[in-house]
């Protein structure tokens, strides 16, 4: 799915649209695609949906999967 968001940065003051795609690669995992700046990456999900670890972000630590 394609999906238009919006970025706030306070610090800069700005607000920037962009367009994000997320694909479903199984009920664990998704693809995520930000073509504005030619990033991708494979997210893991819970079985409630909830975010797992995104790569070079953050990793959840509670609870544990």
């Amino acid at each position: 799915a394609d999906i238009n968001v919006v970025y706030v940065n306070p610090f800069e003051r700005t607000v920037t649209p962009e367009m994000q795609r997320y694909t479903c690669l199984s009920p664990n995992l998704y693809h995520f695609e930000m073509p504005s700046i030619d990033f991708s990456a494979d997210i893991p999900v819970d079985d409630d949906g909830f975010v797992l670890d995104y790569p070079d972000l953050f990793r959840r630590v509670w609870p544990r999967p």
